[in-house]
């Protein structure tokens, strides 16, 4: 899908050009991000609206509003110039906006989806692309590579380098896209978690997780 088209601009390679709609006035900051986005999480909720929610310090799983959970205050607000911004935030929902319009589809169509169209591959790759790297997980990495806890304005360069170069290798290479479950024949349970999509390693058969390991190629994200 990026073959012949320019990949979303991350803002922060190219200064200049400020995301449409930013907002640098302080009361007007757009603070409650979402490292789960609500679209995605609303693919799981139930006929109320609620998705179940199973927090590592707890026994059982609740309800919760996904507009209320898989979120951070300001963990996104960055500063420019010595003035505080959202454009990180603004730029990650123009990558949801498209991307909640095919999961639109799929639950509309549910057992009758079978494919994805040419156009819908490009938000599905943005999604996957600045998902596997926009999570506290990711930024938990970054910490324990650099070996104390970064800042906002250090992880949001960190992250942007690294979904400019996931985007900018699927621009010499397009990706296939392939599809599993790992829990067959459930019916209409599904599970998923605070860190979406995971970057995997496969080297000779092996699949590797370990965040440690450097990569040989974006292509197997």
């Amino acid at each position: 899908p990026y073959r012949d088209r320019q990949p979303p601009l991350a803002p922060g390679f190219q200064e200049t050009r400020k995301a449409k709609g930013n907002n640098c006035t302080m009361g007007n900051l757009k603070r409650d991000n979402h490292y789960v986005p609500a679209c995605y999480q609303k693919s799981f909720a139930d006929s109320s609206g609620k998705i179940w929610a199973k927090e590592a310090g707890k026994l059982k799983p609740e309800p919760r509003n996904p507009r209320k959970i898989g979120r951070q205050r300001s963990f996104y607000i960055r500063t420019q110039n010595g003035v505080e911004t959202d454009n990180l935030e603004t730029y990650f929902e123009s990558i949801e906006t498209p991307f909640a319009a095919l999961l639109q589809r799929i639950d509309e169509e549910i057992d009758g989806f079978r494919e994805i169209s040419t156009p819908e591959m490009f938000p599905l790759g943005g999604f996957v692309a600045t998902q596997a790297v926009r999570t506290l997980a990711h930024k938990q990495c970054v910490d324990e590579q650099v070996g104390i806890e970064v800042n906002s304005d250090v992880f949001a360069r960190v992250l942007l380098k690294d979904v400019w170069t996931i985007f900018e290798s699927w621009t010499k290479r397009v990706p296939t896209f392939c599809f599993y479950t790992s829990l067959p024949n459930i019916g209409q349970h599904f599970i998923t978690g605070d860190h979406p999509v995971v970057p995997i390693i496969d080297i000779d058969g092996a699949v590797f997780t370990s965040y440690h390991t450097q990569m040989r190629s974006i292509i197997s994200l």
